[in-house]
């Protein structure tokens, strides 16, 4: 048989003293504002997406594998690396380009060996060109930045310093985001005016990215305020530095080299 469970009440006992529990808390609020520097911290503002589908924040919490999030804004990257990729070392790309319109993209003055005069004809990024034959040598991926919206507060997210992460899509997700974004604009208008719940699962090596049940964003206004804060963010260039010694060898590349595994 089944044992019982044993309920407990938390009572909140005078504390040692002549501390009341007043200034007790003010103390351990203060406490807590000096936890900053007693721990690590988080790197970036990147939402990892593990293989297995749940999503990271910066700081180690596990989200699960299903959030709700505004898109505040969005850009399109692409990227050329002649080399695998390596986790234990990961090497910048040889060539990238970022920005809004698709078909005016061009490769980054700062490209340690640009590929070609722009992206829209580079060999590197026809269907074709990657690994076997298949998909593309060139990585196009789409990168948000987004606004968490958490169910047990629902306005946390329309606080003026919410915390705007970043959200970056494969080539295998694009095409999901993309569809998405074009549901929306026939429906409410840019993503910024949805709120969107974003599911991801395992299927095989990596996780597939959903963008689902698009819902109007009240809030939409005080969001889209807040876009100046998200271009150093969505615009970072890559950290050329630790590569540096490594670039004259892959500046030797050919120009129509495989691209390495998947990112």
């Amino acid at each position: 048989m089944a044992r019982a469970t044993k309920k407990t009440t938390a009572v909140i006992k005078a504390a040692p003293g002549n501390t009341s529990i007043a200034l007790l808390d003010q103390e351990l609020a203060n406490e807590v504002a000096a936890l900053k520097d007693q721990i690590g911290q988080a790197s970036g503002n990147k939402i990892k997406i593990e293989a297995s589908g749940d999503f990271i924040l910066p700081d180690g919490m596990n989200l699960g594998n299903e959030i709700q999030v505004v898109i505040v804004d969005f850009v399109s990257r692409n990227a050329f690396y002649s080399v695998p990729y390596n986790p234990q070392s990961p090497a910048p790309p040889d060539c990238y380009a970022m920005g809004k319109v698709i078909n005016e993209m061009v490769p980054e003055d700062d490209s340690p060996a640009k590929q070609h005069s722009d992206c829209r004809s580079c060999p590197l990024n026809q269907f074709g060109s990657g690994n076997n034959g298949k998909g593309k040598a060139c990585q196009n991926r789409r990168l948000l930045a987004v606004l968490l919206v958490d169910p047990n507060d629902p306005d946390a997210h329309n606080a003026p310093d919410a915390p705007i992460y970043t959200l970056d899509l494969s080539p295998s997700n694009i095409k999901f985001f993309d569809g998405a974004v074009s549901h929306v604009a026939r429906a409410l208008g840019p993503p910024i005016k949805a709120i969107f719940t974003v599911t991801a699962k395992n299927v095989g090596t990596y996780a597939m990215v959903s963008f689902i049940d698009p819902l109007p964003n009240p809030d939409y206004a005080a969001h889209v305020a807040r876009r100046a804060e998200c271009q150093d963010m969505l615009y970072r260039r890559p950290d050329f530095t630790a590569a540096e010694a490594a670039r004259p060898a892959r500046r030797a590349a050919p120009a129509r080299r495989a691209a390495g595994a998947r990112r």
